[in-house]
């Protein structure tokens, strides 16, 4: 009796999923709102049905009728822990990616309709002249696209080309966010040669039709997202912007199944390979965000069984169609580079930065130092000469690009473990000291050989915060490594600031770090040395800082400064700011040297919440 009556209803379901097909909800079904009327809350009622019976229908459904999953961008995960995992793993051999199985209502193509009418109002279907177009698409897959390949190049000219079926709307405004940054079109520079003005017109296009729900297909929304996240604004938005925008990514990908292996399921083999390239590209910015920005890691490799990344993964023939835009190599093994370095990176992240390790481990253990480093070797190693620096079959640029990740991973290692001491430097440490200096130096030149060829503005933002580690590093050695120590590091401090001026027109998180190293550099010419103690003077680091600071009158005189340090408790202060670095506090520090520093910080906008945060720097403890 069962067994006559499952077919009898998977018949029944299939019709009703083509009925429902056939006549797609509205988009009205979905409006907020009181008193619904009939025809709409009927509406809701067979959208409601129509899942229903969809998920209905593909827990039955026998294996042999199980067909490929044709539409990636609908695509929804669900877990071991799914009640409906335990239904649906005989059928689909234990996949975990399952066809939503309802179409997508998609965006209204009435222009009359009140979304598309505020959208147009917007400029969010604005699109530049179509010789600026191709030339910001060129620019991006050959600049951009080697660092976050989540793009199937082949399918995205194929619709570029066809007016019936164009890209998404969104992810081409994204593309040309990320791309504004690395054209050559000097139609997009402002006066000053940078891209501000262009860059945030396509960040409020992008951004309109993402707050709009334009999009419906989840792999463009998740793309999209991860390239607006290339903007950096203004001051107040540089620090934010992109962690937001690839936080928000990972948990649409994660909700999407992007963390799982898409081996078993019923992916096309050109949708699995491209998913792996999202992934592992999530991966990638999730770490470097995380140590420049000093926030948590977001992505736990143990929650996923994603393999690997492959050459074959960018591969993107189809079958019966080769592709006419077979991978670039160097691209290649920059990107499979980039993943195992940022496993690493990961890695000491993990053991030196988080909450758990510094609660745990009051110093990085030399056998931990030893292990990394041994992993950081062995990656150098590996690496193939078209992106090794010192082979003369190298790709220059990306070759560099990938080296500067690896010194500055290699300066994060070791800094934990200098001391703010001076000579005579402990015995046990001189090795750290040594590396971090070297990796500094190699930063230094690979920043300058950008700065010769000009291609700094080229570079992906990250390469600030590898040019202010190799700075920190600098100062540290000037600091506290006696005169008679070879000095590794080249001394023209104005080499950072300018290469800095140079990368701020196209990143304007650039132009904050530029005027800090600008004020160091001129106080050190103008004869203004720290002193000969663990506490750099208040007047140098105003002056570094271009705040005017010199001691305890001058926060009584100043009344923001008053005020900010009338706020503390004097007795709480080391407590309550444990993230001062010593090299700032110094190992015994008065009361009103702590009042001064925070005052300091608070009114330069470093320090907040209770959390000293400067790209990054929260980090560098020189205990």
């Amino acid at each position: 009796m069962q067994g006559s009556q499952q077919p009898a209803q998977q018949c029944n379901t299939q019709r009703a999923l083509q009925r429902q097909v056939s006549t797609p909800p509205s988009r009205d079904s979905h409006a907020p709102g009181l008193g619904l009327g009939d025809a709409t809350s009927q509406k809701h009622g067979d959208f409601v049905t129509m899942a229903v019976d969809g998920y209905v229908n593909l827990i039955l459904r026998p294996k042999s009728d199980c067909a490929a999953i044709t539409n990636a961008g609908r695509v929804a995960f669900l877990g071991e822990s799914s009640g409906v995992s335990l239904l649906t793993r005989q059928s689909l051999q234990g996949a975990v990616h399952y066809p939503i199985p309802w179409p997508a209502a998609g965006p209204s193509k009435d222009p009359h309709d009140i979304e598309n009418r505020v959208l147009q109002q917007r400029g969010a279907f604005l699109l530049p002249p179509r010789q600026i177009c191709d030339e910001l698409i060129d620019s991006y897959f050959t600049w951009i696209h080697p660092v976050v390949p989540i793009i199937n190049q082949t399918h995205f000219r194929r619709q570029y080309r066809d007016p019936l079926s164009p890209p998404s709307m969104l992810l081409l405004q994204s593309i040309f966010l990320a791309s504004t940054h690395v054209c050559d079109n000097m139609t997009l520079r402002d006066a000053d040669g940078s891209t501000k003005t262009m860059a945030l017109t396509l960040y409020k296009r992008a951004k309109a039709l993402y707050d709009a729900n334009h999009e419906t297909d989840r792999v463009a929304i998740i793309q999209s997202m991860i390239l607006i996240g290339w903007y950096w604004g203004g001051r107040e938005d540089v620090l934010e912007e992109a962690f937001d925008w690839t936080r928000a990514a990972i948990i649409v990908a994660q909700g999407t199944g992007m963390h799982r292996s898409v081996a078993r399921s019923l992916l096309s083999t050109t949708d699995k390979r491209l998913w792996k390239r999202i992934w592992w590209a999530l991966f990638t910015r999730d770490r470097l965000l995380a140590l420049t920005l000093g926030r948590p890691m977001l992505i736990n490799l143990a929650d996923s069984d994603v393999e690997m990344i492959r050459d074959e993964d960018f591969n993107e023939d189809e079958p019966g169609r080769a592709s006419k835009v077979p991978p670039n190599p160097a691209h290649v093994q920059f990107f499979l580079r980039y993943v195992a370095l940022c496993e690493i990176l990961g890695e000491i992240l993990s053991r030196q930065c988080s909450m758990w390790a510094q609660t745990r481990f009051k110093e990085l253990d030399i056998d931990d130092v030893l292990l990394h480093e041994s992993a950081l070797a062995r990656w150098h190693r590996e690496c193939p000469a078209i992106v090794s620096l010192d082979s003369p079959e190298r790709d220059h640029f990306w070759a560099a690009v990938l080296h500067s990740k690896y010194y500055t991973t290699l300066c994060l290692l070791h800094r934990s473990r200098l001391t703010a001491v001076r000579e005579p430097f402990p015995a046990a440490l001189v090795p750290s000291r040594r590396a971090a200096v070297e990796a500094a130096a190699m930063i230094t030149g690979i920043i300058q050989g950008f700065s010769a060829h000009g291609q700094l503005r080229r570079c992906p933002s990250f390469i600030i915060y590898s040019l202010l580690t190799a700075f920190v590093i600098h100062r540290y050695q000037k600091l506290f490594i006696s005169s008679t120590s070879p000095q590794v590091v080249p001394s023209k401090t104005r080499d950072y600031w300018s290469a800095l001026l140079e990368i701020s027109r196209t990143w304007p998180m650039g132009g904050l770090v530029n005027s800090m190293l600008r004020s160091v550099a001129e106080s050190w010419e103008s004869g203004k040395r720290v002193p000969h103690s663990n506490t750099p003077s208040l007047s140098f680091v105003g002056d570094m800082m271009g705040v005017e600071l010199s001691d305890e009158r001058h926060v009584k005189d100043d009344p923001a400064a008053a005020a900010a340090a009338a706020a503390i408790d004097t007795v709480e202060a080391n407590r309550q700011y444990p993230d001062l670095p010593p090299l700032l506090l110094g190992r015994e520090v008065n009361d009103w040297c702590v009042l001064n520093w925070i005052a300091l910080l608070r009114r330069t906008g470093v320090l907040t919440d209770g959390r000293f945060q400067f790209f990054g720097v929260d980090h560098y403890d020189m205990r």
